[in-house]
């Protein structure tokens, strides 16, 4: 009598598998892709002719908001969502830039990336996904493994808001560095990623993966 399942890694397809049977129906990646899509990236049709073919500017938005939406910003970390990760590879077409790819888009289209991430947030909202009504702040402490350096009292929270859009933008480039743990707080390690990132793929260093 049989107590297990058949199980072969080297079953064959009867039928080519769809990318649509990669996630669930209500999986956040295909919100994140019907909204892009609904998105004006003509803002993106800056490249120059020669060279290899560019990869589609939907899909690096795509990818860069479902990694960020979990707090992924490495562009190691997202080239290897990108093969492993079902979510990643059906936003993509199973297509996978390489992290310096990855990361010389996010430099490049740092100004275009701050007004889009805005234009999905609002569109989240329009939808009912995320609240942007009233936010309420609790002063009790508790025993937990966050950084002291995170914490923040009234003058850091509101020299937070007040941050400078030029500073967002920044952000994504690779400025964090220069404005003090304040900006770090609010957009993690984005540019400290997108730095490391660059530094290791500079002349003279070996990569093994």
């Amino acid at each position: 009598m049989k107590m297990f399942r058949e199980y072969s890694q080297g079953q064959i397809f009867l039928l080519p598998p769809s990318l649509d049977e990669f996630v669930p129906e209500n999986h956040q990646a295909r919100i994140i892709n019907d909204v892009v899509d609904t998105m004006d990236l003509s803002l993106f049709a800056r490249y120059e002719s020669g060279g290899a073919l560019a990869y589609h500017p939907a899909i690096m938005l795509k990818e860069f908001i479902c990694a960020h939406s979990p707090g992924i910003y490495s562009s190691r970390s997202i080239a290897r969502e990108l093969k492993t990760d079902t979510a990643f590879m059906f936003l993509s077409g199973i297509q996978s830039p390489d992290f310096r790819t990855i990361c010389l888009f996010r430099t490049e289209h740092a100004d275009v990336l701050l007004n889009l991430y805005v234009e999905v947030v609002r569109q989240c909202a329009s939808l009912g996904m995320v609240g942007l009504g009233h936010i309420a702040f609790d002063g009790t402490e508790l025993k937990a493994n966050a950084s002291v350096k995170q914490t923040r009292d009234r003058d850091g929270l509101e020299k937070e808001i007040e941050l400078p859009s030029s500073l967002l933008s920044l952000s994504l480039i690779d400025g964090l560095a220069g404005f003090g743990e304040g900006a770090k707080g609010v957009f993690g390690n984005c540019g400290a990623q997108c730095e490391e990132d660059r530094e290791e793929s500079a002349p003279g260093h070996t990569h093994f993966t």
